[in-house]
C-alpha cells in the first residue's frame, strides 16, 4: 500500500533527497484524526524495505487453500523484483526475480498467441482466462468493487484503433529488418467498442462479479479481480536489469524467451541489432542513473513491451515517472494541456482533507495550453 502511495503522490525515487514522501502507517491508531508528517521519500522507502525484508521472511504458501488471492511467496518475491526496479539496484532485481521465474520462464508466461486462437470467435470471454486463478502466469490476484468491466468497452477516453495501432502495431526491434514493426494487434485480441464510441478499442481483461442489483441505473455490489503481479512483468523485470548490469546476452535470453513464451516466436535478428539505437532517444528517455546507448536501446525496446502487456492496467504510469517521459494526445481544445517531461501533474495532488490537517501540499505550476 505504502509503495502505491508513494508513487502516486510523490515524486519518483532518485530525485532530490529532500522530496516529500507520504505519511508511513507502523502501528494501529486509537484515534480516528492523527497529525502525520510526509517524511521524504528515501525515508519512505527505507521503511518499505525494512517491512519487505521481513515480510518475506515471514510469507508461507502453507496457509493458503488459494494461495493466488493472498500475498503468497512468489507475489512476495514478485513484488521485490518490482521495487528494487524502482530504486535501480539491479543485483536484487535478478536475485528475487530468479526465484519466480525458475529455470523455464517460458512456460510460465500469458500465452497470447495461444488466447487468439482459443477466443479467435469471442474477443469478449477473454477474462475467463486472463483473470483466472488456473493461469499460471497470474501471481496475485484481488476483487475491487468497480463497474470497470462494464465501462471499459464504452469509454469515452480510452483506446481508438489509431492509438492501438502505434501502441501494438508501429513499434519492433530498431533496426531489426522485418521486424522492425512487429504487429500485435491480432495476438492480442482486441474488441471494438460498442456505440457510441464505435472508433474505441479495447481489451477484455476484467470480470464481473456481483453480489447485489446488478441491472438498472444504479448497479450496485458489482466487484471486479485485478492481476496485481505476473510472471511476464518479473521477466521484464529481469530483462531490464540485466541490461543495466551491461549483461546483454542475459538480457536478449530473456527477451527471446518471452517472446517464444508468448508469442510463439523468435526474431531472426543478428544479437548486435538489439544494443543499437538513435542517440537522440537520450532526450526521451532520461531516468535518475545513466544510460550508455547499448543500454537505451535494450530499455528502449522492453518498455515498449511493458507498455503493451500493462495496457489498461495502469503499470505504464509508474514507467512513465521513472523515465520521465512525455505524454502528448490529440486533441483540439485549447484548454489541453500536454503531459511533459518534468511536469507537477506526475505528482496527483494531496487529498484536501489531509491538506486541511496540516499536511503539504504538492507544488503546482500553471503552464500556457498548447493551442
Amino acid at each position: 500500500l505504502h509503495f502505491m502511495l508513494v508513487n502516486i503522490w510523490s515524486e519518483p525515487y532518485g530525485g532530490k533527497t529532500t522530496n516529500p514522501g507520504i505519511p508511513y502507517i507502523t502501528k494501529p491508531e486509537k484515534n480516528a484524526l492523527v497529525d502525520y508528517q510526509r517524511g521524504t521519500v528515501n525515508e519512505v522507502y527505507a521503511q518499505i524495505e525494512k517491512d519487505l525484508k521481513l515480510g518475506i521472511s515471514l510469507v508461507s504458501d502453507i496457509y493458503y487453500k488459494h494461495p493466488k488471492f493472498h500475498f503468497n511467496k512468489k507475489a512476495a518475491y514478485a513484488f521485490a523484483s518490482r521495487f528494487y526496479l524502482m530504486k535501480g539496484e539491479w543485483e536484487e532485481v535478478i536475485a528475487y526475480a530468479d526465484y519466480v521465474l525458475g529455470g523455464d520462464p517460458k512456460t510460465q508466461l500469458r500465452p497470447w498467441r495461444q488466447y487468439a486462437d482459443v477466443f479467435e470467435f469471442n474477443h469478449r470471454s477473454l477474462y475467463r482466462r486472463y483473470a483466472a486463478a488456473s493461469e499460471p502466469a497470474n501471481l496475485l490476484l484481488t476483487t475491487t468493487e468497480s463497474r470497470l468491466a462494464r465501462t471499459t468497452p464504452s469509454e469515452k477516453y480510452g483506446s481508438t484503433f489509431n492509438t492501438v495501432d502505434k501502441i501494438f502495431a508501429q513499434k519492433g526491434i530498431e533496426g531489426g529488418g522485418d521486424y522492425a514493426k512487429m504487429n500485435f494487434i491480432g495476438t492480442y485480441i482486441f474488441t471494438s467498442s460498442t456505440a457510441p464510441v464505435t472508433t474505441g478499442r479495447y481489451l477484455a481483461k476484467f470480470d464481473e462479479l456481483s453480489t447485489s442489483e446488478s441491472i438498472g441505473t444504479k448497479p450496485r455490489g458489482l466487484y471486479v479481480t485485478n492481476v496485481l503481479f505476473t510472471v511476464d512483468e518479473v521477466l521484464l523485470n529481469r530483462m531490464e536489469a540485466y541490461a543495466m548490469l551491461k549483461n546483454y546476452s542475459h538480457a536478449i535470453d530473456d527477451l527471446l524467451q518471452y517472446m517464444q513464451g508468448k508469442f510463439g516466436f523468435m526474431p531472426s535478428v543478428d544479437r548486435a541489432v538489439y544494443t543499437s539505437t538513435n542517440s537522440d532517444n537520450y532526450n526521451i528517455y532520461t531516468p535518475f542513473y545513466g544510460l550508455t546507448l547499448k543500454q537505451l536501446a535494450m530499455v528502449k525496446l522492453f518498455l515498449d513491451f511493458r507498455q503493451k502487456e500493462f495496457y489498461q492496467e495502469g503499470l505504464r504510469w509508474f514507467d512513465i515517472r521513472r523515465f520521465h517521459l512525455a505524454v502528448k494526445r490529440s486533441s483540439k481544445s485549447s484548454y489541453y494541456f500536454p503531459l511533459e517531461k518534468e511536469d507537477p501533474r506526475k505528482v496527483l495532488q494531496i487529498p484536501t482533507e489531509a491538506i486541511q490537517r496540516g499536511l503539504a501540499a504538492n507544488p503546482r505550476e500553471r503552464q500556457e495550453p498548447i493551442r
